[in-house]
């Protein structure tokens, strides 16, 4: 069965359902009068329980999928899509939804309580829905290869075995994510995690620390939790992979990938297509400029001069990938570090954000957007960068989350604590780290901005990897219609 078919297969198949309840007309104006409310209760698929809907074996899959293949037993449904393919099932007929209510009554009656805050999010999720069935294609991610760069906001496990305080290979970290602890900072899914499942990757992107079975072909994590733009940023905590080291490592799997090719040449047309995220320079701030008394950086830079520093160095890592092979980039900006928890509770501002350090976020941003822009001018058209606002709004009650000004397990989330059961509520995990549910929100926006435009420029992921994929396409196909007319 072509993937693309499966907007029309899915309308066939809930039709069926409807007809043997014989309440098609009652069920097609219960979607007209009610379709707001339905797509409220849909959330619950995408963030009740985000871990499950990756999984094969996930609720949604265990209700639907005996019912899909008894109707139609040659639907397969890629890794990819089940989240999207879930969802539009859910949407379609709000009888056949209140039926799969009425067996988890827990559950649902929790997500209706905050079904109204997050329409404008459900809204969004249909139309990444509706458009990622487009692309995905099973077995095939939307680009060969993902590297990632970072600090613990990316971070899978490259700290786990170093000697530094940065680390969280341990219970509760991890509570969420389907094998456990893992390394990562957060209860679940990190923010490219789930983007790499946007794009259509069946697993995750290893860290390099642990490449040891993955296919380095499908690209390696490098992010260090702790980690700076600048090479003394968190060294207090121990052993930290700074950005240049992080490059240093790529560096040897390029080699790797070269020789696994068969040449240099080869490896580099491979490399170009690939897709390189850059997510750093939270901890050159906080464990490092705005840390007098271990660091001397805020006694020889201003705020604005540092902030200018590190978008130097930052643009001198990042031709350096260009050097090596790197074509298109996501450069994520930060977030308002003046109003972690760690910070508020720092200063003693009673849940307040402290506006000296959200400036140091704004100002690294708007540096940053230009950097995009410099070097969008710069390159050829093979080459395109992006950015990402993640310091673009506030995240309040009015969109989904009801707690931001503490952390679901606080006082350093040490082993084996016990944090809240209610994580989907809560902006951050920790006192510096989001939850998955944060993670999810700002993920899916990454992907596909459009409805929240301000959040990504000059164009999302997703229009980044499929404007080239088109123009892939199109020279493909100029280039066999030469041949065709030669012959």
């Amino acid at each position: 069965m072509e993937l693309c078919e499966i907007d029309a297969k899915v309308d066939a198949f809930v039709n069926l359902l409807v007809e043997q309840d014989g309440n098609t007309n009652e069920s097609v104006e219960a979607d007209n009068d009610n379709e707001n409310e339905t797509r409220s209760h849909a959330l619950l698929v995408i963030i009740a329980l985000p871990k499950h809907a990756q999984q094969p074996t996930s609720l949604p899959q265990k209700l639907l999928l005996p019912l899909s293949q008894t109707y139609y037993p040659s639907l397969r449904v890629p890794p990819c899509l089940y989240t999207e393919f879930y969802l539009l099932l859910f949407l379609i007929s709000w009888t056949i939804t209140k039926q799969l209510f009425s067996l988890l009554p827990h559950q649902f009656l929790y997500l209706e309580m905050v079904s109204e805050a997050n329409t404008w999010l459900v809204m969004f999720l249909l139309f990444l829905a509706v458009n990622y069935t487009q692309h995905c294609v099973e077995g095939v991610p939307q680009v060969p290869c993902l590297f990632i760069f970072g600090d613990s906001l990316s971070d899978s496990g490259n700290n786990n075995e170093l000697p530094t305080s940065a680390k969280s290979n341990y219970r509760p970290y991890g509570i969420d994510f389907p094998t456990g602890p893992t390394g990562r900072f957060t209860n679940g899914r990190t923010e490219i995690d789930i983007i790499t499942q946007l794009l259509g990757f069946e697993n995750f992107i290893p860290p390099f620390a642990n490449t040891s079975g993955s296919d380095i072909l499908k690209g390696v994590n490098y992010a260090s939790g702790g980690a700076g733009i600048r090479n003394e940023t968190g060294s207090h905590m121990g052993a930290i992979i700074s950005l240049g080291l992080q490059l240093t490592n790529h560096r040897l799997i390029v080699s790797q990938i070269a020789n696994r090719l068969g040449s240099p040449d080869l490896a580099r047309q491979y490399l170009e297509k690939c897709l390189y995220y850059v997510n750093i320079g939270s901890n050159d701030y906080m464990s490092n400029f705005f840390r007098p008394e271990l660091y001397p950086t805020s006694r020889i830079y201003t705020l604005q001069q540092f902030g200018q520093s590190l978008i130097e160095e930052l643009s001198l890592n990042l031709l350096d990938l260009h050097d090596i092979g790197a074509r298109r980039y996501v450069l994520a900006g930060l977030g308002l570090i003046g109003c972690t928890p760690s910070v508020m509770h720092t200063h003693g501002t009673n849940g307040s954000c402290v506006e000296e350090e959200n400036a140091a976020t704004f100002d690294f941003n708007i540096k940053l957007k230009a950097l995009v822009d410099q070097f969008n001018c710069r390159f050829s058209a093979n080459s395109k960068f992006i950015f990402i606002n993640s310091g673009s709004k506030d995240l309040d009650i009015g969109h989904g989350f009801l707690i931001s000004d503490a952390a679901c397990c606080p006082s350093g989330c040490i082993p084996d604590q016990k944090p809240c059961n209610n994580r989907n509520d809560y902006v951050f995990w920790d006192e510096v780290h989001p939850t998955e549910a944060l993670n999810l929100v700002n993920a899916i926006r990454a992907y596909n901005s459009a409805m929240d435009p301000t959040y990504t420029y000059p164009i999302d992921i997703k229009q980044l990897v499929h404007c080239e994929i088109k123009r892939e396409f199109e020279f493909t196909n100029e280039s066999t219609s030469h041949l065709t007319a030669t012959e």
